[in-house]
């Protein structure tokens, strides 16, 4: 049992890695379409960084066409699970208005997750929002952040947030 659990490890954390040796060119030829093949083959198995990581290959066209709703999606997936890199890139997503409508609001709840799980760059760029937003707007998303960070189910919760977005 224990000797079948260790492959399992094994085999699970070869899948998780092998997009980034692709992606980066790392002791195998750079190929972006391989990347997004091992990528998805984890994103599909639950690993949020390689959810992320499709997120970002939909983003900048690496292995497959552009397509901000597919990274959204993928963002999505990822954040929830409390990943900080994806609810950075997800916040920028409806900072910018890509692939989702428009919201500084969220843009600033996903960039102070972000920040509270210390992602560098969401700490740089969380007030970018703030000058957007009216005092009972960010007095309003202050409370929606409060209430996940203290949520016993984050995930649902985030969830049931970002579908309100629709």
């Amino acid at each position: 049992m224990a000797a079948t659990y260790g492959l399992f490890n094994l085999k699970y954390f070869f899948v998780v890695y092998r997009g980034s040796l692709y992606i980066n060119g790392q002791g195998v030829l750079l190929d972006y379409e391989q990347a997004v093949y091992w990528y998805r083959k984890a994103a599909e198995q639950g690993d949020m960084q390689s959810q992320s990581n499709l997120g970002v290959a939909y983003v900048r066209g690496l292995g497959v066409p552009k397509d901000y709703i597919q990274a959204v999606e993928w963002y999505r997936k990822s954040a929830e699970q409390g990943y900080a890199e994806a609810q950075y890139n997800l916040g920028f997503m409806y900072g910018s208005g890509r692939g989702v409508q428009q919201s500084y609001k969220m843009a600033y709840i996903l960039f102070s997750l972000a920040a509270a799980n210390n992602h560098a760059e969401a700490l740089k760029n969380l007030g970018m929002p703030l000058t957007e937003l009216s005092s009972p707007t960010i007095a309003d998303a202050e409370r929606i952040i409060r209430d996940l960070r203290h949520s016993k189910d984050f995930a649902a919760e985030l969830r049931e947030l970002l579908n309100s977005q629709n």
